[in-house]
């Protein structure tokens, strides 16, 4: 990452389709009686990524939009609120990745982290502001990293993790470094790497213990869990995944940052759910799935869909064809309304599981509708 006084100054702007910018305005003109307001928002849905981005003003107060409206427009204009206005709108991001997927939310991301360096190569900002433009970029290199590694992109995903690693140096911040190592571990754990994957996991245990935040020691002894379970060490495994739902069940407090807004005792047990099943112990996995799928809200369809699908590992493991088939078949319905590609990915390599069953009407019926949907490998 850039240091200071060396941020490339790109255009916010640049690259969005010309129809975008017809739709924008037809939007605005139906939904903005009064013209200022309009123009404003035109200039700052045009920085951020294009009519997506109206519904993410929304979560703006008017103030806000107007301090966030003249960083946008010129040097020298940053101040505390309008760096509030951008870590607003990251959260709205996770909200709506969470809900709906990556597709929703690629521009936006790009667009606000083309804002945010182009605000750090302002020479004028007070280093408090500074850091938070800094840790905003961080948030939104996570953010990135996160969406390239739903659709599969690893490089991509790679790199934009490693940029917010840069950020979380110049931070100085072992609570931001733990959570970037605990991103790239999980990633080499899905790309069949275990040993990078506990390089990275033990990184993170090592900036965790840095860490004032609680809820960042659990994550970090959540991703060691899973390093360890792929690695072939699954006692190991469920151990550390007991220190990180002891850790996860504590009062958040504020010392605790945003980005760990869903690291609660219930993702800690889907954790769970997935070393169950790799150290084969279904029974359990199953379980603990179904104490998950009760706190989750139905509108989290991606961690709703990984859940279903250690369900259904567990179930081919207990040679419980037909309950693993409509488990999956439940997944492939979360596709229709959600759009990781991990997940697609995911039910593909879990039906593969089901083969030798694989004329079960159940199953039959199972790669009729994967079909229907496009899913079928």
């Amino acid at each position: 990452m850039e240091t200071a006084g060396e941020w490339p100054e790109v255009s916010v702007a640049a690259g969005l389709p010309s129809g975008d910018c017809a739709a924008l305005f037809r939007a605005l003109t139906v939904e903005e009686a009064d013209v200022k307001r309009r123009e404003l928002l035109f200039e700052l849905a045009m920085a951020l990524g294009g009519l997506p981005a109206l519904r993410l003003l929304r979560h703006l107060s008017a103030d806000e939009e107007v301090r966030l409206a003249q960083a946008v427009q010129g040097p020298g204009r940053v101040d505390a609120q309008s760096v509030t206005a951008i870590e607003k709108l990251i959260a709205q991001c996770w909200r709506l990745d969470e809900a709906y997927g990556p597709s929703k939310v690629f521009r936006l991301a790009n667009a606000q982290r083309d804002l945010v360096a182009r605000l750090l190569h302002e020479k004028s900002l007070t280093p408090a502001l500074r850091d938070r433009l800094v840790t905003a970029y961080w948030s939104l290199s996570h953010l990135g990293g996160w969406l390239r590694y739903d659709v599969l992109d690893y490089a991509g995903a790679v790199q934009w993790y490693g940029q917010g690693l840069e950020a979380a140096h110049e931070l100085g911040d072992p609570t931001r470094l733990s959570h970037m190592h605990g991103c790239l571990a999980i990633l080499e754990c899905d790309r069949g790497r275990p040993t990078q994957a506990l390089d990275h996991a033990f990184a993170a245990q090592a900036w965790a213990q840095e860490s004032p935040s609680r809820l960042q020691r659990a994550v970090s002894s959540q991703t060691l869990a899973r390093a360890l379970v792929d690695a072939g060490r699954g006692d190991h495994g469920l151990r550390a995944l007991d220190r990180a739902y002891d850790l996860a069940s504590a009062s958040r407090t504020e010392i605790d940052p945003p980005h760990l807004y869903w690291c609660t005792p219930a993702r800690m047990l889907w954790n769970r759910g997935h070393c169950l099943a790799a150290t084969k112990r279904p029974d359990d996995a199953i379980k603990a799935g179904e104490q998950v799928l009760t706190q989750l809200h139905e509108s989290a369809g991606r961690a709703r869909g990984l859940v279903l699908l250690e369900q259904t590992k567990a179930f081919v493991q207990k040679r419980e064809i037909i309950a693993a088939a409509q488990k999956l078949s439940d997944v492939a319905d979360i596709t229709t309304r959600h759009t990781s590609v991990r997940l697609v990915d995911s039910i593909r390599t879990t039906r593969q599981q089901l083969q030798p069953w694989a004329t079960n009407t159940y199953v039959r019926d199972l790669d009729e509708k994967l079909r229907e949907l496009g899913i079928a490998g």
